[in-house]
Parts: C-alpha cells; structure tokens; sequence
C-alpha cells in the first residue's frame, strides 16, 4: 500500500512563497480557493471528483499556475501533478484528513494575518522553563503567609505593625446613603423610560408587521374566500367576507374596550374647580 508522504513541515514556507506575490489580491484568492477545496474533501473524502483539480482549468490557471508559490503551496497540502484519462492533473491521491485539518487552521491563520496587516502571525514561541514554586509558609494563625509580610498572613503582619483600620464617620455614612439613595432614584427613572420607549418600539414593530402580512387583500382573512374589492377591512386591519367580517366571527384581536376608554377620555375631560372666587353675601332689599 502506498504511504502518503509528511508535507505538513512544508505548508508555512509555501504560504509565506505565496503571500510574497506582489498582487497581494492574487495571493489572498489562492489561499481562499485551497482553504475551499481542503473544506470540500474534508467533509466527503471519498470523492474522487473533489480530488481532481484539471491543468488549464480556470481554477488552476488562475490560482495554482499562474501566482507565485501557488503549485508549491498545492504540492505541500498533499496534490501531486500526474495524467489522467489523457489530460495532466493536480491529484491528491489518498486524503490525510491530519494534513487537511492542519493545511485549513493554516491558511484561516494567514488569511486572518493578511486582513489585519501582517502577512503570517509571529510563531509561538516557547515558553521558557520557570523555576519550581517554593512551599508556601502557614502562618501562627493557620492562613498561609508570605515572605513580602515576614511569613505572616494580612492580618497578623497588620497587627505587628500596630496598624488599625479606620472607622467610617457618621457624617460619611450619612452621606454615602444620601447618595446611594439618589443613585437608586435616578436608576428607577431610567429604567421607566427605557420601558416606555420599548413600548412604543413594540407596538410600531407589531403594527408594521401586521401590514406587511396582509398582502392577499382580494380574499378573506380567515376562510379564504374569494371577495375581491367587495372585502369588509375590520379595524385589526384583515380583509374579510360578509359571513366572517363580525369581530366574534374572526377573534378579532382589536382591543375595542381600550378604544372605547380613550375615547370617552378624550370627550370628557376632567373639571377642575377653582376656589379663587369669594362668597358674596346678597342683601335683602
């Protein structure tokens, strides 16, 4: 059986060949069209059709032949030139799904570097061998210390030291909850009109909706009879035959009791009474 042979070592030098182009749109084409193709037989390796890229196609002229390091970059990702049925070919004969998953966070890598400016990410580097941690120390009290408070923990170095924590006045605390209770105040408020704006914004969504839906107005809403311009428009704004044109017919969702409060609302404002004007007291004659 033949071994597919390890080119993973070989993918970075051919990005870095390819991204050398001086038409960097070229370069970023060509790693666009491999990471596509890898996708592809990634997900149905079996395909032998996927595998097969044929000399002088339009992909091939123009992302594998023609840029700079593109027949490399193919080469490293496992493609090997070779005649078929006639007519020369870019095969990759057996599918290293290893290679191809490696080849895709590669390129993905580079294309990412490409946007953001710099032509390939800098490799990591390895991380330099730390020396090993020294046993913490417990202090008398049982919490471990450190050896920046002479082996003591917090607590008891602040004690060594004679340091107190200071006491918060009355006079700040007084005016720590003032503010507290301004800030609570103005949070509430906030909220409030954040609410009453989602409202509204709700409402407008659900009335445009509505009219976007009823696009069908030559038939009924509800039975889909056909009414032409004879339609009944009912206030939820449907169109409907004479049979279902009765709001109980249809479950008409029009709030017709809100509609009748703000009219009466509106009609009969509330009287205030002025209490400005004196008694006068008649005479008798």
């Amino acid at each position: 059986m033949m071994t597919q042979r390890d080119t993973s070592g070989h993918i970075e030098p051919a990005i870095r060949a390819c991204l050398s182009n001086p038409d960097r749109g070229t370069a970023k084409g060509t790693l666009r069209t491999c990471l596509q193709i890898l996708k592809k037989i990634e997900k149905k390796p079996s395909s032998a059709r996927l595998r097969r890229i044929q000399c002088g196609s339009v992909i091939s002229r123009k992302f594998i032949e023609s840029p700079m390091g593109g027949e490399g970059l193919f080469e490293a990702l496992g493609f090997v030139k070779q005649q078929m049925n006639g007519s020369m070919c870019y095969v990759m004969k057996e599918p290293n799904l290893e290679l191809i998953r490696k080849g895709q966070s590669m390129l993905r890598d580079a294309l990412a570097g490409v946007a953001s400016g710099c032509a390939l990410p800098p490799p990591k580097a390895s991380l330099p061998l730390s020396a090993p941690r020294a046993k913490p120390t417990l202090c008398p009290c049982g919490f471990f210390g450190s050896s920046a408070t002479d082996n003591l923990c917090s607590r008891c170095y602040n004690k060594k030291r004679g340091f107190q924590p200071q006491q918060p006045s009355a006079s700040s605390s007084s005016a720590n909850t003032n503010d507290a209770k301004q800030d609570a105040q103005q949070g509430h408020q906030k909220r409030r009109l954040a609410l009453k704006r989602a409202r509204v914004k709700l409402r407008a969504l659900m009335f445009l909706s509505k009219k976007q839906q009823l696009k069908r107005r030559s038939r009924c809403h509800r039975c889909n009879k056909k009414v032409g311009h004879l339609g009944f428009e009912c206030k939820c704004l449907s169109v409907f035959c004479g049979t279902c044109r009765f709001p109980a017919s249809h479950a008409c969702a029009f709030d017709y009791r809100q509609q009748h409060r703000n009219k009466l609302k509106k009609d009969n404002p509330a009287l205030t009474h002025s209490f400005k004007r004196k008694m006068v007291r008649i005479e008798e004659a």
